[in-house]
């Protein structure tokens, strides 16, 4: 595997810890890395351990819904502004 095929997901993907005995590498084989290369791929900047990938999940989704909350906010406002326009447009005309 070169150098270059190394990306923050598959990082993440590994095991946290390694198994005692034959079949420690097995997991890591899946994935087509060597267990000792793993240390190295994880002292990248672009990896990151599984509670931190887990948090930004978190606080990506909350941004998500906070944009929705604020978007439909704006509507509110945009639409009370139109009934208060009419309202003043027709109590103008009468």
């Amino acid at each position: 595997m070169s150098k270059h095929e190394c990306n923050a997901e598959r990082i993440n993907a590994m095991p946290d810890h390694a198994e005692v005995g034959p079949t420690a590498n097995k997991p890591y084989r899946k994935h087509g890395i060597a267990y000792d290369g793993l240390d190295a791929w994880r002292a990248m900047p672009g990896s990151r351990d599984a509670a931190e990938a887990r948090r930004i999940k978190q606080l990506e989704d909350e941004n998500n819904r906070l944009k929705l909350l604020v978007a439909d906010q704006a509507l509110d406002i945009k639409l009370l502004w139109e009934v208060v326009r009419g309202k003043v447009a027709q109590s103008d005309a009468d």
